[in-house]
């Protein structure tokens, strides 16, 4: 008897430039082990300040050096924005589930990459 071997097909979203009222963001979703981050980037006017410090980034509503303590998962995050030189220039709301610390934060660096090709590829 033969077997066969029945797979799922994922579905890759790719990254958009999309709407929300008068601000454009970029949103794409990185996966990592079991986590999965939602990503929405938004761009930062000339005028605009979006707050002093670095703390532009917040992961499910808190910014991300409060959500992510050790400092190696916090530089994990600001990786790709880091190679840009861009780390003052984005805003960026992350939704992420699933998975642990470390798996969350590289499943979020994947995100920010995806967003950050779409934005200067």
């Amino acid at each position: 008897m033969a077997r066969t071997k029945t797979t799922k097909k994922k579905t890759v979203e790719k990254p958009e430039v999309k709407k929300e009222g008068p601000e454009q963001y970029l949103e794409a979703v990185g996966r990592r082990k079991e986590s999965i981050a939602r990503v929405r980037l938004f761009t930062k006017k000339t005028n605009d300040r979006f707050s002093e410090d670095k703390g532009l980034i917040s992961v499910n509503q808190k910014p991300y050096q409060e959500y992510f303590r050790d400092l190696f998962l916090q530089e994990t995050i600001e990786e790709p924005l880091k190679k840009l030189k861009s780390l003052d220039r984005f805003k960026g709301q992350i939704k992420v589930q699933g998975g642990g610390l470390r798996g969350q934060a590289e499943a979020i660096r994947l995100g920010i990459s995806r967003a950050l090709v779409l934005f200067d590829a």
